[in-house]
Order: C-alpha cells, then sequence, then structure tokens
C-alpha cells in the first residue's frame, strides 16, 4: 500500500492533501484490520471485512474511497508480480447501504420579501450584508467565494472565473481551494451581481482580495459568515435556510419557471454530468449563453421579490404576455422567441 502510494503521488496530478488522505483512510481503517497480514495471503472476505467495517462507522465517502484503492492496490501488487491474480475484483460488486442524502434546509421562495425586509434591516458590518447578497445572487459554494480574488473578475464581459487553484496564502489554510470540482467554473455576472462588487470594491478594492477578514485585507472573511448572518436575522440554520440553501433555492425557482435547459442549470450549479470525461472538458463553457440570460434571470427575479412574493412561473408568464403584446425584452429575447414557438405549436 505504501509503494503504490508513493506511485500514485507521482501519477495522479491530485493534490497533496488527496494525496495524503488517501494514505491516511488505510491507517485509520484498513490497517489495524489486515496491516498485518501476507499479501498473498489476503482473501475476498477480508476485503469485506475492511468495507463492513466502515460502512458501520456511517464514513460513506471513505467507503467509496477505500473500495476503489483497495481494487488499484492490489492491481499494482499484481502488476509487479507479488500476487497472480487481484481479491479485490469482486469488490466492484460489493453491496452497502442505501445512503440518506443530505438535505441543506432552503427558504420557501414565498418567504423572499421577509428575507429582504430581515437582510436590510441586519446590524452586521456592510462587507457582511453584501457578502451575503453575492452569495444567494451567484449561489456559489462558499469556498469558492471566500477566497475569491479581484483578478478572477472580468467586469467587462460580466464574467467570474473561478479557477481549479488558487494560489495558496500563508496563514490562511485552505486559501489554495478554488472551483470544487477542480476544474475550472464559469459565472456570469449579473447587472446586480455586478453592482455589488461595486460596493464591495469600497471595502476591499485596494487589496488582492475580494471577502477579506475584518481589519485584515491579507486574510479572508470567515467561511460561517452566511449562517453566522441567518443566525442574526433569526434563521435557524439547521432547519430554515443555510447558506448552501440558497442553491437550492435558485435551483427551484429556475427550473420552476420553465424557461431554461435543464442541462444549463446544471452546468451553472457546477454540477458533474453523467459523462465524467465529456464533462470535464466542457462544463465552465457549454450553455455559456443560456446561462448568462439564467444568471440575470434570478436577480432580475430576487429583485421582484423584495417587497412582495412573486412566483417564478407569474414571472415567466409577465414575460411571455409582454411578449404577445410586442413588448420584447432584449436580455430574455431568445428566451421568449423559443417559449413563443413552443406555445404556438401546442
Amino acid at each position: 500500500t505504501r509503494a503504490w502510494h508513493v506511485a500514485y503521488g507521482q501519477s495522479s496530478g491530485a493534490q497533496e492533501s488527496t494525496i495524503a488522505k488517501s494514505l491516511r483512510n488505510f491507517e485509520m481503517y484498513v490497517f489495524p484490520i489486515i496491516g498485518e497480514k501476507l499479501i498473498d495471503s489476503i482473501k475476498p472476505r477480508d476485503l469485506s471485512r475492511v468495507l463492513e467495517h466502515i460502512e458501520t462507522t456511517g464514513f460513506g465517502e471513505v467507503y467509496d474511497k477505500v473500495k476503489r484503492r483497495l481494487s488499484a492496490i492490489f492491481a499494482y501488487a499484481v502488476s509487479k508480480g507479488y500476487i497472480p491474480e487481484s481479491p479485490a475484483v469482486h469488490l466492484k460488486g460489493c453491496l452497502t447501504k442505501k445512503k440518506e442524502e443530505k438535505h441543506y434546509p432552503k427558504l420557501p421562495l414565498d418567504r423572499l420579501p421577509e428575507f429582504f425586509s430581515r437582510l436590510k434591516n441586519d446590524t452586521g458590518v456592510p462587507l457582511t450584508k453584501l457578502y451575503t447578497e453575492f452569495a444567494l445572487h451567484t449561489f456559489a459554494r462558499s469556498s469558492e467565494m471566500m477566497f475569491a480574488r479581484w483578478n478572477e473578475f472580468d467586469f467587462d464581459k460580466s464574467i467570474w472565473t473561478i479557477p481549479a487553484v488558487r494560489t495558496p496564502v500563508k496563514g490562511c489554510p485552505s486559501s489554495h481551494r478554488g472551483a470544487k470540482m477542480r476544474k475550472e467554473h464559469v459565472v456570469p455576472l449579473s447587472r446586480q451581481v455586478k453592482d455589488i462588487l461595486m460596493e464591495v470594491r469600497q471595502y476591499s478594492g485596494m487589496g488582492q482580495h475580494v471577502f477579506p477578514a475584518n481589519h485584515d485585507l491579507n486574510k479572508f472573511i470567515s467561511e460561517n459568515t452566511v449562517n453566522k448572518t441567518l443566525t442574526r436575522m433569526k434563521y435557524d440554520t439547521k432547519t430554515e435556510v443555510c447558506l448552501h440553501g440558497f442553491r437550492g433555492m435558485a435551483r427551484g425557482a429556475l427550473a420552476l419557471s420553465g424557461l431554461f435547459d435543464r442541462d444549463a442549470i446544471e452546468r451553472q450549479m457546477s454540477h458533474k454530468g453523467e459523462n465524467e470525461v465529456e464533462w470535464a472538458y466542457t462544463h465552465h463553457v457549454e450553455y455559456l449563453e443560456e446561462r448568462k440570460i439564467l444568471m440575470q434571470w434570478w436577480s432580475d427575479y430576487l429583485d421582484e421579490n423584495k417587497t412582495k412574493y412573486v412566483s417564478p412561473q407569474e414571472f415567466r408568464d409577465r414575460l411571455l404576455s409582454d411578449a404577445r403584446n410586442g413588448i420584447q425584452s432584449f436580455k430574455y429575447g431568445k428566451l421568449i422567441k423559443f417559449q413563443m414557438a413552443m406555445l404556438n405549436a401546442s
């Protein structure tokens, strides 16, 4: 295993933290059970016992990774002539308990006017409120936002390009983290997001970090900033809404609008597609033109709900009604043309 680990570190191209964690999982969960066995004495049932032990601990992600790496390690042993065949071949069909999907609480869309009222009256520092607004409008992941640098933003093209890996900052753990899927991710900037960033520049424009820590431009805002803000706004972040719940709110509204291609929404959410090879090469640019309209629609929809609730369907129907009356919105021109064609066809 340790010999495989050296080879894996030299050839995988994975981040150092991932490489180190791959061995640490074995030290914690595998070696205590079969670490002293000679490799040619290990049977399929021994490997099953290891996985059963991990499964009982409830660490589903560790289970999947150890399962894959056991296969890789024994394939490595076969290639080196230590054993004639791999006892890990059977693991591919190994059954596991169905994992409970983790659901992050998201605020019902009809409570958006209440949300904006509470945010307006929040007593937090201005940068904290702007960060919360930015998070809602972009529905990006926490590390993608908190470690953002000004040079990632192209205001002329209205694009935020989140790199796969960022330059680490001394004294700031995890500051190297970029897009979660470790592939460059593009976020089109709506007019409202650019306005938010212009305000943010008043507080952090003199430094490199978009959202620095209070009183230290060389560090970053806390990962819990948004959730602390929500708690101060009298929301329960375990049952009502949390930062990650913003993603679910946006995903739900975009789907309910009926205006956007499902794949375009999934690309903007930066969800991994079924074809991982295709996804690796295309996810950051595919459907980009539609995603630009999608992001502007979401920001406009949020604006519509600042004082009175409007459902995604109502907002869509208003656009279609305007189109029927000859009032065309340039921002949604392509989408309206498509929707009108669908209505005429039906």
